[in-house]
């Protein structure tokens, strides 16, 4: 709050937002970790994504159950389980951009980190502290492999703790959350849906502080003098102007001998519906993300059922979550050369309890099939047809 002294030698109150959350929209990092929507909507992506089961399969799908970049991923980094490796990741991800770092195990500048037994950790960079310097600027088509070792011999800036690194781009590995080049001098850069939801962001932070505001001053009252009318009114005599104005910013009841009135200062907070206003803005960012109503029921007062809210859940999974995962398994396979190998590394959500009752209803299902077969091909009909009547055909 800001206090103005009047010409009379009064003084005015006025809120200031000169430190406002419009100031902080150019850091989305900062921002997804102060706006409460696009918070629930990154910790619930990121957290369902760590959820899942990091695995190799070969070139036929049959799972390899030792491997060193099996090893790699249990325990990337000193700082970080895999699981906090992951979720860090989505949530750098849907911000525009995750930047991981393979990092060698010896020093070196010409040591491969694109060879799996050479590498030491891997680190997901902070997104704000990376400067793209002259990386983005690709003058060319990338064609020969001549052109593309130049590029990756490239070195971009990062900045930890005030020390500066030069990080070359054949230890980094790019994810992007739209994708890249959409722009001139974007080569490793995505934009990112952030910027679309600035004022959706904007109107949830500004309801939440006019609620905020209004709580605050329910316990405020404006003292004025009685009457309808100005005539024949005495005017406060400014000592007691003054008195009421500083009380009003530190008391809660204030006492005058003037002959004033007393009105309270917060309206009625159901006519100003902020909290609905709130879930309006949440639902466009939780949507812009992919994730269905059912999924964040507790936003929309408990109105999906259970089976709704497990449908969604799944459908939530397979669509969005899995494109997640299918992206950053198919990154790290081509960066360590495992494709040439026909191998993949992928991460499946089939183990979660809300995949094994999906997996349990099928089950019974086919099993209800099955019965009605065989009444059919009791009550005469032929074992094709019966099939086909079902609907277990297609199961087979």
């Amino acid at each position: 709050m800001k206090v103005t002294r009047r010409t009379d030698g009064s003084w005015s109150y006025f809120l200031d937002d000169s430190d406002s959350f419009a100031n902080h929209t150019g850091n989305y990092l900062k921002l997804s970790l102060s706006n409460i929507a696009l918070f629930t909507a990154l910790d619930l992506r990121s957290t369902m994504f760590s959820r899942g089961r990091v695995y190799l399969a070969d070139e036929k799908g049959k799972e390899i159950e030792k491997d060193p970049i099996l090893d790699l991923f249990k325990n990337p980094n000193f700082a970080r389980s895999q699981q906090d490796f992951l979720y860090s990741h989505l949530w750098n991800k849907s911000l525009g951009n995750n930047v991981s770092r393979v990092i060698p195990n010896r020093s070196g500048l010409n040591v491969n980190v694109r060879e799996i037994a050479k590498v030491s950790s891997i680190e997901n960079l902070i997104p704000s502290l990376i400067d793209y310097k002259e990386v983005n600027k690709v003058k060319e088509f990338i064609i020969s492999e001549t052109q593309k070792k130049a590029l990756l011999d490239k070195k971009l800036k990062y900045t930890l703790s005030g020390s500066e690194h030069e990080i070359p781009l054949n230890q980094l590995a790019f994810f992007y959350d739209v994708t890249n080049n959409m722009t001139d001098e974007s080569y490793f850069k995505s934009p990112s849906r952030v910027k679309a939801l600035i004022p959706s962001l904007l109107n949830i932070q500004e309801a939440q502080s006019a609620k905020n505001v209004n709580l605050k001053h329910s316990k405020k009252w404006l003292l004025t003098n009685k009457g309808g009318d100005t005539y024949g009114k005495t005017d406060l005599k400014t000592e007691e102007k003054k008195e009421i104005e500083e009380r009003f910013l530190h008391k809660d009841v204030m006492a005058t001998n003037a002959d004033v009135k007393a009105e309270s200062l917060a309206p009625d907070l159901r006519k100003l519906m902020l909290d609905d206003a709130v879930a309006s803005d949440a639902m466009k960012v939780f949507s812009a993300y992919g994730i269905n109503k059912d999924v964040i029921n507790w936003w929309m007062n408990g109105q999906s059922t259970h089976a709704n809210k497990e449908f969604g859940i799944v459908d939530w999974i397979q669509n969005s979550i899995q494109f997640e995962a299918d992206d950053w398994g198919n990154t790290w396979t081509s960066f360590f050369g495992y494709d040439e190998q026909g191998k993949k590394l992928k991460i499946d959500y089939n183990g979660l309890p809300i995949m094994q009752s999906l997996e349990l209803k099928r089950i019974e299902t086919l099993k209800e099939r099955a019965s009605i077969v065989q009444t059919l091909v009791k009550a005469g009909a032929k074992y094709e047809d019966a099939l086909k009547i079902s609907g277990l055909e297609e199961n087979m």
